[in-house]
């Protein structure tokens, strides 16, 4: 399992195991939300090593700003779909795995954990034309932007399913900016995992208004996001 550490704060020792989905089939949309990325580059810095480092930053830099001092890992392997297996991998491994696989990331110290998905899209080509620019209808999708994409080969998609705790919540937007800013890809959402008028958005974009209160675009989002804050900072002081 490849570990990375980031600290907001003070240590500490508690450690909760998390669980793993049984296979890579989505529930209905009104029971989980993901993140997809559309590359525009992959080159040799797509690495989890990377992935895991760019998310710490980020993730580390949001707690301080919501005040919430907390040190934690994050984690991650690689499980078939059919958990016939489960693989740890070293961090220079490049951030592709096979479509029968999922990979399985976790924050110690919270429950549950966020699956992410890659797959290749050479076998579907003649269907990208349309798939890209309904996709990205709110950028200037240009020849050579199209080409960059079918280029790339891959996508991604980051699952965060109901009723994870608040800290996947939160890591699971920050993993997602990670792979889209080392690709220069694209973010969007098809089922409400944030509100859509930043979509399709960049990595930048994202972590400006994921998670942040003020930032939320109705009451619903708002009240979610307060809560899921709140949740974290009660954790915190109960251990």
């Amino acid at each position: 399992m490849l570990r990375i550490k980031f600290s907001a704060g003070r240590e500490f020792s508690a450690s909760q195991s998390a669980s793993s989905p049984s296979a890579k089939t989505l529930p209905a949309s009104n029971m989980s939300t993901t993140f997809n990325i559309i590359p525009t580059k992959i080159d040799n810095s797509l690495t989890f090593q990377n992935v895991l480092t760019l998310a710490k930053q980020t993730l580390e830099n949001q707690l301080g700003k919501l005040s919430i001092n907390l040190s934690v890992d994050i984690l991650v392997n690689i499980h078939d779909n059919k958990e016939a297996y489960v693989n740890d991998i070293s961090s220079n491994t490049k951030f592709i795995w096979a479509e029968n696989e999922y990979a399985w990331f976790t924050v110690d110290k919270s429950n549950g954990g966020t699956d992410a998905y890659c797959e290749k899209l050479s076998e579907r080509l003649s269907d990208w034309e349309n798939y890209i620019e309904d996709t990205l209808d709110n950028t200037m999708v240009t020849p050579q932007l199209k080409q960059q994409i079918i280029d790339c080969e891959y996508e991604w998609y980051f699952r965060r399913s109901a009723g994870q705790s608040p800290m996947i919540s939160l890591a699971y937007g920050h993993l997602t900016a990670a792979v889209a800013r080392l690709t220069n890809g694209y973010i969007y959402t098809y089922d409400g995992a944030w509100h859509d008028n930043i979509f399709p958005a960049t990595a930048e974009q994202l972590l400006e208004v994921y998670f942040y209160p003020d930032k939320a675009k109705d009451v619903a989002d708002y009240d979610w996001v307060t809560k899921c804050i709140e949740g974290l900072k009660f954790d915190l002081a109960s251990r």
